[in-house]
């Protein structure tokens, strides 16, 4: 055989045996990367989920807690919710934990309320209907203290975070 054609052949050879590691290592260089793409996303789903329960749980300690006689004081936080919306939660998880936001805001907007009202007593034509008034909020915003409490349990739950040592909560919200 004519030695500039086999060496021409050994070149082709050559090149295509550099092309086809070259696509090798490629495909696996990609797909490297593409798992450890995942890995990450899967870390900042767990932490964004830590967090979100880690609200919720904060948040009904803001609500006053399982003690039904506690006074919610401050406004429920939702930043980690606000973070979390793009984690894939089944459809009963995500509307527990929506409703439980949804009922958290009212009481919020309910604490604000009735301590502007006892701030603001100097206005007051009659101090025993404005007392009764006071109580009668202060009564429905515990009742609605509890309802949040309860929609953050059943939220905890559907996120399949409850802890055993966690009190019970009944299914009501009656106080």
């Amino acid at each position: 055989m004519d030695p500039l054609l086999l060496e021409a052949l050994r070149f082709g050879v050559a090149i295509l045996a550099g092309g086809i590691v070259a696509v090798i290592s490629s495909i696996l260089a990609f797909r490297y990367a593409r798992r450890l793409q995942l890995e990450d996303a899967e870390r900042r789903d767990a932490s964004l989920r830590r967090a979100l329960v880690a609200e919720i749980r904060e948040n009904m300690a803001r609500l006053g807690g399982p003690d039904r006689s506690r006074m919610p004081g401050v406004r429920t936080v939702r930043a980690a919710w606000d973070a979390a919306r793009g984690l894939l939660l089944s459809a009963a998880a995500f509307d527990a934990i929506a409703r439980a936001y949804a009922s958290a805001e009212e009481v919020s907007w309910s604490v604000e309320l009735v301590a502007q009202r006892a701030v603001n007593t100097r206005m007051v034509v009659n101090r025993s209907e404005e007392l009764r008034g006071y109580e009668d909020n202060v009564r429905r915003l515990r009742h609605d203290a509890r309802a949040a409490y309860v929609a953050f349990a059943s939220a905890l739950d559907a996120l399949g975070e409850h802890s055993p040592d966690e009190p019970a909560v009944p299914a009501e919200a009656d106080s």
